[in-house]
């Protein structure tokens, strides 16, 4: 039960880091953070964080 648990919030998991990433590399691109963004980036990274 805990392999499937692990193994389910693992592929979930990898949602975050692919925004995360976007996130990071439009930082560049656009001199600053836009806003849209953080708001859907830092909630989503917070809240698994915490998971």
């Amino acid at each position: 039960m805990t392999v499937v648990a692990n193994l389910c919030l693992g592929v979930i998991g990898l949602l975050p880091f692919f925004l995360l990433s976007v996130y990071v590399s439009n930082l560049g691109r656009t001199g600053g953070a836009p806003l849209g963004w953080t708001l859907v980036v830092v909630p989503l990274t917070v809240g698994f964080g915490a998971l």
